[in-house]
């Protein structure tokens, strides 16, 4: 795929715009949600991660987006949400499909 100055091919750009129908449209044409992409040797998960987008992140780990990439700064989509997104991350335990949702802050865990 192509890619735009800040190297985000277009899952990317719609994981950060949380576009959901775009990334659903994407990831059903064949686009890859396991790209390594930005400036950061990133992916469409951390940056979604980063920025709190809950539906992004299942649709990019049903997808495949890899759950453990850590990128050039030494964080994974989990790191990002705690430390930067809204508090929330929505992980899939292994092939069993089954999501928890972490929270952090009042009344989380």
């Amino acid at each position: 795929g192509a890619r735009e100055s800040d190297r985000y091919d277009a899952v990317t750009i719609a994981a950060v715009a949380d576009d959901v129908e775009t990334l659903r449209l994407l990831v059903k044409l064949g686009a890859s949600a396991k790209l390594v992409t930005s400036r950061y040797d990133g992916t469409a998960l951390i940056a979604a991660a980063h920025l709190g987008h809950d539906e992004v992140v299942k649709v990019l780990i049903a997808a495949g987006a890899p759950l453990h990439l850590v990128h050039n700064l030494g964080w994974t989509p989990l790191n990002e949400s705690i430390v930067l997104g809204n508090g929330e991350m929505l992980v899939c335990a292994g092939g069993s499909r089954v999501w928890w949702t972490i929270r952090w802050g009042p009344g989380g865990a």
